[in-house]
C-alpha cells in the first residue's frame, strides 16, 4: 500500500514537472515570434503610413505576416532543437551585453 502511493505521488511529481516545463518552453516560443512579429507589424506600419490607400494597407498586413510566419519559423527551428528557454537564456547571459561601459 505505501509503495503504490510513493509511485503514485512519483507520477503526480513528473507529470507535474513535465507541464511546468512546456509551459515554460511555450512561453520562450511566444516571445521567439514575438520580435520578428513586431518589426513586421512597425515595418506595416510604416508601410501604411507613407501610402495610406489600400495598397498601402495590403502591403502593411503582408509584412506583419511574413513576420508571423518567419518568427514561427524561427521559434518552431529553436523549439524542435536546443529548446526556446536554452536559447533564450543563451542570448540573455550574453556577457557583450552586459558590458556596462561601451569600448
Amino acid at each position: 500500500m505505501n509503495h503504490s502511493l510513493c509511485m503514485l505521488i512519483n507520477n503526480e511529481y513528473v507529470k507535474m514537472k513535465n507541464l511546468f516545463e512546456k509551459t515554460l518552453e511555450w512561453m520562450g516560443w511566444l516571445q521567439i515570434v514575438a520580435s520578428p512579429l513586431f518589426i513586421g507589424f512597425a515595418l506595416g506600419v510604416i508601410t501604411y503610413i507613407n501610402f495610406y490607400n489600400a495598397i498601402g494597407l495590403s502591403l502593411g498586413i503582408l509584412c506583419a505576416t511574413i513576420g508571423l510566419f518567419i518568427g514561427i519559423r524561427f521559434a518552431n527551428k529553436k523549439l524542435k532543437g536546443e529548446g526556446t528557454i536554452s536559447f533564450l537564456s543563451k542570448l540573455m547571459a550574453n556577457p557583450e551585453l552586459n558590458k556596462k561601459n561601451p569600448e
